[in-house]
């Protein structure tokens, strides 16, 4: 039985990301998991019981957006790939989705009373188009950090760990609201604050102390790419694409693109942006 050698125990150890850049980032996923709670169980009969807008409306709302939004990950993964700064493509992007993200919660959760199916529809694909924006520069951010598969299982189960803890402490709010005599409207408006506040707190913490390695790539022309002078996932051509899921069976997406949310709803292209920035991260460090 071969003996792993000190040069590889060696380059194992550096590879492993510290404590004092893995936490830091893992706090981005506070605010994110939160909303899992707040809008996604709150919201709905926050928005019929107190601000008096019938089921219909709501209901016809989410669905408006939902469909809206389906094509809205692919659109940012084309965009994200195509960032090109100094701070890099996901650290840039998630201090775009902040501000975003932030208006349309505060609309949502402060809405007036009575409030219009356009006005829902606006503010939930605000919503919508921030949460997508963090979590895909998150998620495609992480793999780039932690480029191998043991260190990368590691960040995500840290992430993991935060976010259910940000959930549970989320859920303590109209407890606490009831006991110091506040109203359940002010109860689940203050779950809104907590993510309102701690997403531009978190991602300018994990934008300081977090580090994005830029990637090969950054510069070259399309067609150095396209001649495979650097690795790449799925690009503009089908067949890259289709070569790309060829090598991954559905259980390994299932998992990828998963988000902590009720019902455990799927975002394919999450998977797909994630399982890119991370192909492309293992071919260019382990070469």
């Amino acid at each position: 039985m071969e003996t792993p050698s000190l040069t590889d125990a060696t380059l194992s150890v550096r590879r492993r990301l510290p404590l004092s850049i893995l936490l830091p980032f893992a706090t981005t996923n506070i605010p994110l998991a939160a909303l899992g709670v707040s809008v996604f169980v709150y919201l709905a009969p926050y928005l019929t019981s107190h601000l008096g807008v019938s089921l219909t409306v709501v209901a016809t709302g989410w669905f408006t957006v939902r469909m809206l939004d389906l094509g809205v990950d692919f659109g940012l993964g084309v965009v994200m790939d195509r960032t090109r700064t100094r701070l890099g493509r996901y650290r840039l992007w998630m201090l775009i989705g902040v501000p975003i993200l932030m208006l349309g919660l505060y609309e949502l959760f402060m809405a007036p009373k009575g409030i219009s199916l356009g006005y829902l529809v606006v503010w939930l694909l605000v919503f919508y188009v921030g949460t997508s924006i963090m979590g895909l520069a998150q998620s495609a951010w992480g793999a780039n950090l932690a480029p191998h598969y043991d260190e990368r299982s590691r960040l995500f189960g840290v992430l993991a760990g935060v976010g259910a803890l940000s959930a549970v402490a989320v859920l303590i709010f109209p407890i606490i609201a009831k006991n110091l005599g506040f109203t359940d409207a002010q109860g689940v408006q203050a779950m809104g604050w907590f993510s309102i506040i701690l997403a531009p707190v978190t991602v300018a913490l994990a934008a300081w102390r977090t580090p994005e390695t830029i990637s090969a790539d950054h510069g070259l022309s399309g067609g150095a790419r396209q001649a495979g002078l650097v690795a790449h996932g799925p690009g503009a051509d089908g067949a890259d694409a289709r070569s790309w899921l060829d090598e991954r069976p559905l259980p390994f997406l299932l998992p990828a693109g998963s988000r902590v949310y009720p019902a455990g709803i799927f975002n394919p292209a999450s998977a797909l942006h994630r399982g890119r920035c991370g192909r492309s991260a293992d071919h260019r460090l382990d070469r």
